[in-house]
């Protein structure tokens, strides 16, 4: 399984870009599999810009950090834009539906109590007929390893071009009801929810 790597920085939400675009090649380089950049639009995070980025191997990540965080390139945008780095998260993927890209990241945090991986699958199952496709390009399920407040619970991010589409394509999922029956089997429950856009 792969790993996604959450990095939140505080600084000019306005050149969130520019670091995304700093960072990516030194990245990719070095072995993450995708880049992307975001800034939080919602809740406690809103303004934070989130560099994410999967890896193979977590090992893998921790050895090149240092590539990017010591290029004279890359510190002088970091620079240029203010940018502070204040934490990072860590979660597994555990599923992958669709085209996982969009100008919009709906991120769903939840708790589970059956937390075997054929009971994400279920869901994902329901999901990925439900809305991929119908106001979701795509979707991610990950569970968080060592991410603060959000380790051991379960996030759904779904990748959309539009938030109202979003909005009435989950008001369908939430009546499903062979979602609602591999929801409540695996005992999910809804605790935040969050929106970001892609820089």
């Amino acid at each position: 399984m792969s790993y996604m790597f959450f990095t939140v920085g505080e600084g000019d939400p306005s050149k969130a870009g520019d670091v995304v675009a700093a960072a990516a090649p030194i990245m990719k380089e070095a072995g993450a599999s995708y880049v992307r950049g975001s800034v939080t639009l919602t809740g406690e995070m809103t303004g934070k810009g989130v560099v994410t980025s999967i890896w193979e191997s977590m090992d893998d990540y921790y050895a090149h950090r240092h590539l990017w965080m010591t290029d004279p390139g890359f510190m002088a945008v970091m620079e240029a834009s203010g940018t502070v780095p204040l934490m990072t998260n860590v979660g597994q993927i555990l599923d992958e539906r669709g085209d996982c890209d969009g100008a919009y990241t709906v991120a769903v945090f939840q708790t589970a109590t059956d937390h075997a991986l054929e009971a994400t699958q279920r869901v994902m199952d329901v999901v990925d007929a439900t809305l991929v496709g119908n106001g979701v390009n795509g979707v991610r399920a990950v569970r968080g390893l060592a991410a603060g407040q959000a380790t051991g619970t379960y996030l759904g991010i779904f990748y959309v071009d539009s938030l109202d589409a979003y909005a009435n394509a989950i008001q369908g999922l939430y009546a499903n009801a062979d979602f609602q029956a591999a929801a409540a089997s695996s005992g999910l429950t809804v605790v935040e929810r969050s929106f970001s856009r892609k820089v």
